[in-house]
């Protein structure tokens, strides 16, 4: 199964390691780590996140973080949607 990334949750994926970096290094690696060890998980069994609020998608949150990854399964893998920030007001549209 295969994984892509809209731009927007590449650009919110960067911007958190990005913030979170200048604070503290080991955090954002950390942050990066558990974004890619829970999209590999979702790659394995994509049904395990919830129905999202968005048309078609699932959602599974990081709660450790406060981030909420996005996705659709398609045929051939998963698309990432948006990275989240649970604390946030989200998002109308995709």
């Amino acid at each position: 199964m295969s994984v892509r990334w809209r731009p927007a949750p590449r650009s919110e994926f960067a911007a958190a390691i990005q913030y979170l970096n200048a604070r503290n290094t080991g955090a954002a690696k950390q942050l990066r780590d558990d974004i890619y060890a829970a999209i590999q998980r979702l790659e394995e069994r994509p049904r395990l996140g919830r129905p999202s609020n968005f048309p078609g998608c699932r959602a599974w949150s990081l709660v450790k973080w406060r981030k909420i990854i996005v996705y659709r399964v398609e045929d051939d893998g998963l698309e990432i949607v948006r990275l989240l920030d649970a604390g946030m007001q989200p998002p109308d549209d995709l």
